[in-house]
């Protein structure tokens, strides 16, 4: 069914998958469908940041993400249900909520969610980094500059952080300074180097 859908435009895609979250089964495997439209979508953008923060995506993503987590019958699977609504908060900006859901899991997330981070280029690390930084007062500036990292502005990106990184505090530090590592190390990689073994703690000395 979803092929029909997907033949007719993301936007139909996207209408449908929003009729499968309206209907607030969260027993069912309908209101599901909705969170694998929103993954269908996105995959297949560069830009995937303005897709999940669309107004209209992000609520009714949170909505349906929440509803899985607080489930009564899906009590079997609330480890991964909060796993995935820490993850969408993070996805469609709203991070407080996901620092939330974070502390609720009391630690790592559960697995089934690595597939969606890597598809966004993303580790569990990175985006708790992220969700860190985002209720810190560093917020918005390193937002605009993960914008320029995705949109492949290596350059604008590490400007950016550079200006900011005097003013991170803990965690969100921690942050800024591994999205510089991984700029360096992808600017080395595009000039045909390896990685710059002096940049990371502990590496070999004979690395090449």
């Amino acid at each position: 069914m979803l092929s029909a859908y997907r033949n007719e435009g993301d936007e139909a895609l996207l209408a449908f998958g929003k009729a499968c979250a309206a209907t607030k089964r969260y027993d069912l495997e309908i209101t599901v469908g909705f969170t694998r439209i929103c993954n269908d979508i996105a995959g297949r953008k560069k830009d995937w940041h303005s897709f999940y923060r669309r107004p209209d995506v992000a609520k009714a993503l949170l909505e349906v993400s929440e509803g899985l987590a607080n489930e009564p019958t899906r009590a079997y699977e609330h480890y991964m249900r909060l796993s995935y609504l820490a993850l969408n908060s993070w996805l469609v900006g709203d991070f407080a909520r996901a620092a939330a859901a974070l502390d609720l899991i009391k630690g790592p997330l559960h697995s089934d969610t690595y597939t969606k981070l890597s598809s966004h280029r993303m580790t569990e690390v990175e985006m708790r980094e992220e969700v860190y930084i985002g209720n810190s007062p560093i917020a918005e500036d390193f937002q605009t500059a993960n914008v320029f990292y995705q949109q492949g502005d290596l350059a604008e990106a590490r400007a950016r952080l550079k200006q900011m990184e005097p003013r991170a505090q803990g965690a969100a530090a921690e942050g800024v300074y591994d999205k510089l590592l991984v700029i360096e190390i992808e600017e080395a990689l595009a000039r045909g180097e390896w990685s710059p073994c002096r940049s990371i703690p502990n590496s070999a000395a004979g690395c090449s």
